[in-house]
């Protein structure tokens, strides 16, 4: 079956037009508060039930059953988000950040979990094409981590950039969303989680290589 994304029309924002080497993602830290950007999630201060998001500086006001605050990765406020339960809707989305052809970019997002139980899987895609196998935050409240992934731009000119939530699980999968960015500057807070998930696979098929020569 064919997967449909279900993306709202964009609040009205200024997009640069001019191509540049390090795009600026609209309200890329959510500064200037719920604009710059589109959500299949419904804008709420009352984050109950699922499928529910909004931009401030704390969490635990918008959930009873959040018991730590979360505050922002940097500056004052971020995207507060009680995941859905409906696959493939919108989390995060900004269209048409001009682009460079045929150059080297990293699509990147700092993260944290609201709640321990079943953190967010998080699915980042480009002009309509995933860019990674989903990769699961980890479940410490209010430990932010940057996930990055690589993206070539080809013959593009322009970024439609989004963020898809594939955990679909109805208790916890809550979690916070600052400083996106598109740029050509390799983050260097973490290893880059794709080349961390190709390296646990490959400890995966190691060990069960090591099995079946001891069964053997």
């Amino acid at each position: 079956m064919q997967k449909r994304f279900l993306i709202p029309a964009l609040l009205a924002v200024a997009i640069p037009t001019v191509a540049q080497a390090d795009p600026i993602i609209p309200n890329f830290s959510f500064e200037l508060g719920n604009t710059g950007f589109t959500s299949g999630y419904t804008y709420s201060s009352n984050l109950v039930p699922s499928g529910m998001y909004y931009v401030d500086t704390g969490s635990t006001v918008h959930n009873p059953f959040w018991t730590q605050n979360v505050t922002a990765h940097t500056g004052s406020s971020y995207m507060i988000i009680n995941g859905d339960q409906t696959a493939n809707v919108l989390v995060y989305g900004a269209t048409g950040i001009a682009v460079l052809p045929n150059t080297q970019y990293y699509f990147s997002a700092w993260l944290t979990s609201l709640s321990s139980i079943s953190p967010a899987i998080l699915q980042f895609s480009i002009n309509g094409t995933a860019v990674n196998s989903p990769l699961t935050i980890s479940p410490t409240v209010g430990l932010w981590q940057q996930l990055y992934v690589p993206w070539f731009s080809g013959a593009a000119t322009t970024a439609n950039i989004m963020l898809l939530n594939e955990n679909l699980l109805y208790q916890g999968n809550d979690f916070g969303l600052d400083d996106i960015a598109l740029s050509t500057s390799v983050p260097t807070s973490v290893p880059e989680p794709l080349t961390l998930s190709l390296f646990a696979a490959g400890l995966a098929g190691l060990g069960v290589l090591r099995r079946r020569r001891k069964a053997a």
